[in-house]
């Protein structure tokens, strides 16, 4: 953790940056974002950096997404506060669930929903942190493909509607820089009741459990590992289910290109120092998702490879610049994103 006594001030970064992609699933999108990030309460001996983002994106398609992640330390209340504000309109692939579902059944569906999430946090000891939280997105608006496997709605899900969740939250966090460690692990663990209340339209129970490990070799190299497993019940909304591929999890694979009620996945990076501000990094990952306790681990696993380049961008913290390529099942993804995959 990086200590209150190594900075001088209490001043807010803001950075502006413009936003510049594209997707299959989007065209061409562009549009503008804030980061912004200080020390907070710097009398605290265990200071971690706070940080959130303003985002708004317009595609080629007709598309939008508006959000706001962030990440509040209140060293001095010994709290933490995370979540996300968000409103989408956006379109996602769909292969079918199952660890075996064909690159040929893809399809592309569109939705509109807006989505809170929040978790607070109680700060025990210098490194345990206990909490709870909820997470609502509200679907609307959904457009299928006429031909494909959404369109029937015979799939848990595909009629829309509320969801929400409440959960029980556990995080111990001992690496040294939450944007950029290179020393420490992080655990991360969530159980969640699905419509414990009335007033959602989907019930059910899921857990997450994530692990990273960060060790400094050499001179100026970082090992990074990270694990996890997740598992949903057959109420949850397809959407919800545990999934591979996107920007975190075995880059390479398309976000949900495997989905099922539950997921376990490895990942490795080495991240070396080059000039300046520059970084390398190679990666690979392993994972897959099943549907029952019973089915696991006989379904094949599925690999991702790559490697990228990170640049600092700003000179009072590590929040990266990430850009990556990655390549899996024949396929090649290319990334353009803020901070590391874990």
């Amino acid at each position: 953790m990086a200590h209150g006594n190594a900075q001088d001030s209490n001043a807010v970064s803001i950075n502006p940056l413009p936003v510049v992609y594209s997707t299959p699933e989007t065209g061409f999108a562009f549009g503008a974002s804030v980061i912004a990030s200080a020390y907070l309460n710097l009398d605290s001996i265990n200071n971690r950096q706070s940080s959130t983002q303003m985002a708004f994106v317009f595609t080629t398609k007709k598309q939008i997404l508006l959000y706001i992640p962030f990440k509040v330390y209140l060293n001095k209340l010994n709290q933490f506060h995370e979540g996300e504000f968000g409103f989408f309109k956006y379109n996602y692939a769909f292969y079918g669930l199952g660890n075996d579902s064909k690159e040929e059944d893809r399809e592309i569906y569109q939705v509109t929903y807006p989505r809170v999430e929040y978790v607070f946090y109680k700060q025990k000891q210098d490194f345990l942190f206990f909490g709870g939280g909820m997470r609502t997105d509200n679907f609307s608006q959904l457009i299928y493909e006429d031909n494909g496997q959404l369109k029937d709605k015979t799939i848990n899900g595909t009629q829309g509607g509320l969801f929400y969740a409440l959960s029980l939250n556990f995080r111990a966090d001992k690496r040294n820089d939450v944007f950029f460690p290179t020393e420490g692990y992080s655990l991360e663990s969530m159980i969640e009741q699905a419509g414990l209340f009335s007033g959602s339209d989907y019930k059910g129970m899921g857990m997450l459990v994530d692990f990273a490990y960060y060790k400094s070799i050499f001179k100026k190299s970082v090992v990074a590992f990270n694990a996890g497993v997740e598992s949903y019940d057959n109420r949850y909304p397809f959407y919800k289910k545990a999934k591979l591929g996107g920007t975190r999890r075995l880059r390479g694979l398309i976000s949900g290109r495997y989905r099922d009620n539950a997921a376990l996945y490895f990942q490795n990076e080495w991240r070396i120092a080059l000039a300046k501000r520059f970084y390398a990094a190679g990666f690979i990952g392993l994972g897959a998702v099943y549907n029952t306790e019973e089915e696991f681990p006989s379904n094949r696993w599925h690999n991702a490879v790559g490697m990228g380049l990170r640049y600092q961008m700003f000179k009072q913290n590590k929040l990266n610049v990430r850009f990556d390529v990655a390549y899996s099942e024949k396929n090649t993804q290319f990334y353009v994103t803020f901070g590391e995959a874990f």
